[in-house]
């Protein structure tokens, strides 16, 4: 994984798209 200068912002979105994605298959939606 390459680091930047956005790296924290870049992981807080993604692991918050995948925490919607995660509650999106756990509800079976």
């Amino acid at each position: 994984m390459t680091v930047i200068a956005d790296d924290g912002l870049m992981a807080d979105a993604l692991s918050t798209a995948i925490f919607a994605s995660g509650i999106d298959k756990g509800m079976g939606t």
